[in-house]
């Protein structure tokens, strides 16, 4: 729904700019049900600078995506990095493939048993 790109330096001292995004939930196939979360992501543009990181996609207001996500205390991170963002198309298939929607929920309630 939002993004808010900000300078921070990582563990080895780079200073990169990080894009914090507010994600609206629709569903929730694991884990703890929220309406909405923000996740952080490497990337974005700020004070005239972009970075763009190869292993994370781009995202934009009004996606829809599946995310598998590490973190909690109400700011996560892409799991794998951008290996956690499927992003979905108007049939519900993961971009790029041939994976859908269902086959992601039933493999995640499998894995809740």
């Amino acid at each position: 729904t939002s993004v808010d790109p900000s300078w921070r330096e990582n563990a080895f001292g780079d200073r990169l700019i990080v894009s914090r995004y507010m994600l609206q939930v629709h569903e929730t196939l694991k884990g703890r049900a929220a309406q909405a979360m923000s996740l952080d992501l490497e990337g974005g543009t700020l004070d005239g600078f972009t970075l763009r990181v190869s292993s994370l996609p781009t995202l934009a207001a009004g996606e829809r995506a599946v995310f598998l996500l590490d973190g909690g205390n109400g700011t996560y991170r892409a799991h794998l990095k951008g290996q956690g963002i499927l992003k979905l198309d108007d049939q519900d298939v993961v971009r790029g493939s041939s994976l859908t929607l269902g086959e992601i929920r039933r493999a995640a309630a499998a894995a809740t048993r």
